[in-house]
Order: C-alpha cells, then structure tokens, then sequence
C-alpha cells in the first residue's frame, strides 16, 4: 500500500518535469521520485506504534499498586515482589517470539523483529536491574523496576496485536484469491 501524499510529498509521488513540452521527467529526478517511493513504501509496513510511556495517571496507579504488593508480602525484596509478572512476562514474550518467527522474513517485517529485538533488550534489562537490586527498602527504585515492567508488558501486548493483525489481513486475502 503506497504511502499517503502527505507523509511524503507531491513531488514523491509526481515528479517534477523539466522538459514541459514532452512531459517526460528528466531520468535523474524520476529516479530519485522511485527512490523516495520505494523507501517510503518500504517503511510503510514497519510503521508500529510507539513504544509504550507511563503517563501520570498510570504512574499513579503503580504507586498504589506497590503498596498493595508490599503490603500483602511484607518485603521489599524485588524477585518477591515481581517474579510472578517476569514469569508472566517471559511467557508473554515467548508467545511473541513465536508468532513473529511464523511471518515471513520480509524488508516489512523488519520493523516488527527490530521492534521484538527492544522489548527483549528491555526484558533483559529489567530482570539484571531486579536481580542487582539489594532488599532494601528504597521505594523509587522498585517503582522504577514496576514501571519498566509495566512498559514492557505493554509493548508485548502491542507487538502481539500487530503481528495478529499482520497475519490476519494476509488469512482474509488469501481465502479472497482462492
């Protein structure tokens, strides 16, 4: 699906021509007008949402939610109060994983892996963060860990919804070609 004109430009899409009279666009200009279309139609398909950010409103509702986990295990100790959401996390991702490894390895499907590649690295991250952490009690920084994973559980959540959505458009036009 071609890009719309105004992400990329009128003269993306129509080049200019310099010679009036015959219409025919000069080859250097068409050339690079085919370039900035293909790119554009190229980086069409990796369009993904952004990653997930915690606004005020969730950050508030973590704080909370804290609470509640501290108050119920009496500890402060990060793989007592976050190993059930890495557990859950992992197999999240696993889910994932498997679901982008069935899409055809694509120029497209390129930003979905890429897209995968960072939750991971942010999986990876947030885990050695919780297992370097020491049982204290300094509540910023497990607000810090709950918040990175809540990010990721979304991002999982997002790149789980495209690439469902992704292999579902590509189910209906097939079963419309047969």
């Amino acid at each position: 699906m071609p890009a719309p004109i105004d992400k990329i430009g009128l003269n993306a899409v129509v080049p200019k021509t310099d010679d009036v009279s015959s219409g025919a666009p000069k080859d250097s200009k068409f050339k690079e007008a085919m370039q900035s279309a293909n790119k554009s139609e190229a980086t069409q398909g990796t369009d993904l949402p952004p990653m997930k950010e915690i606004n005020p409103v969730e950050q508030k509702q973590l704080q909370r939610d804290l609470r509640k986990r501290m108050e119920t295990t009496a500890s402060t100790d990060p793989q007592t109060l976050f190993g059930n959401d890495f557990s859950a996390a992992r197999k999240q991702l696993d889910i994932a994983t498997a679901k982008v490894d069935g899409i055809k390895n694509t120029q497209a499907s390129g930003g979905v892996r890429d897209r995968l590649s960072a939750i991971e690295a942010q999986f990876q991250a947030a885990s050695t963060k919780a297992e370097t952490m020491p049982d204290t009690n300094n509540l910023r920084d497990l607000l810090s860990l709950q918040g990175e994973m809540y990010k990721m559980g979304q991002n999982i959540e997002i790149l789980s919804k495209v690439v469902d959505s992704a292999t579902s458009g590509v189910k209906s036009t097939l079963q419309m070609q047969v």
